[in-house]
């Protein structure tokens, strides 16, 4: 069972999972947000870029300082702020087209409607500066099994994929920690 900080691409079976904390990615809404822009016409979206980007840069400058939590007042502003975008855009949206069908909505409008009702797991890397702005790492660390289906030396059984993602995951924690790799793996070896 699953009871740390969840960050994913907003998918909603994720939210089944209740024994951990969900915080949603902020790169791919970002990557919504900027087609809204630049396809759909939805000028307001360059506001909510901007409010993310420059919350990420005053977590930044927050943690440099040695702080690790923004304040209330601080947060619950960025937060009014983020709400208020969002609010504003997807009802002058719908307002200028009252009749649409749900398919023909714009993915970024989509997107602020999301965003309005998850604002506290978009959010979240403000209230917890340990969280971070997207899960970018952890798809660069999951990308490494692709490319094993992809090369020579892929994994021909299920076991031996078992064997070289163990593998890989000590090699991927060790680095992280800033250990020793081979150390790493002769002691797991030299301790069984």
């Amino acid at each position: 069972m699953f009871e740390n900080v969840l960050i994913h691409d907003y998918y909603k079976a994720y939210y089944d999972l209740e024994s951990c904390i969900h915080a949603e990615c902020n790169e791919h809404i970002l990557r919504s947000l900027k087609g809204g822009v630049d396809y759909d016409d939805v000028k307001k979206c360059q506001e909510m870029i901007i409010l993310l980007q420059t919350a990420l840069h005053r977590k930044h400058e927050l943690q440099a300082q040695g702080i690790q939590q923004m304040a209330e007042e601080e947060y619950k502003a960025i937060e009014e702020k983020f709400l208020n975008i969002a609010e504003q855009t997807v009802k002058e949206y719908y307002d200028e087209h009252p009749d649409i069908e749900t398919k023909y909505v714009p993915e970024a409008i989509k997107t602020l409607k999301r965003m309005k009702e998850y604002v506290k797991e978009h959010l979240l890397f403000l209230r917890d500066f340990s969280v971070p702005f997207d899960n970018n790492e952890a798809e660069r660390q999951a990308r490494i099994c692709k490319i094993f289906k992809k090369i020579s030396g892929q994994c021909a059984t299920l076991e031996t994929g078992k064997h070289k993602m163990a593998m890989l995951s000590v090699l991927q924690t060790a680095t992280k920690q800033k250990q020793n790799t081979l150390e790493t793996h002769e002691n797991i070896l030299n301790s069984g």
